[in-house]
């Protein structure tokens, strides 16, 4: 499991994702935690590379992005989201 970063990686429009050990067929779900631990957003994608939208999120804060598959863990990683 790859775990978050010191300092989070800035999203203005969307986050890119790239989780090389996932099988492309293999249907993973991404989770978008705020600072209190509710889950924001949540969706399911296939594939190593992609792309979360992060335009309806607030501006200016900080998320756990988590991606899950078969109810473990698979990659954590926190972003903020960039003031307009």
């Amino acid at each position: 499991m790859n775990t978050g970063y010191m300092h989070p990686v800035l999203a203005e429009s969307s986050l890119p994702i790239s989780i090389p050990s996932c099988h492309c067929n293999e249907m993973l779900q991404y989770q978008i935690l705020s600072q209190l631990g509710q889950v924001l957003r949540q969706g399911w994608f296939k594939g190593s590379n992609i792309y979360i939208s992060t335009r309806l999120l607030p501006k200016g804060q900080r998320f756990l992005l988590r991606i899950v598959s078969n109810d473990a863990v698979l990659h954590e990683g926190r972003f903020e989201t960039v003031v307009d």
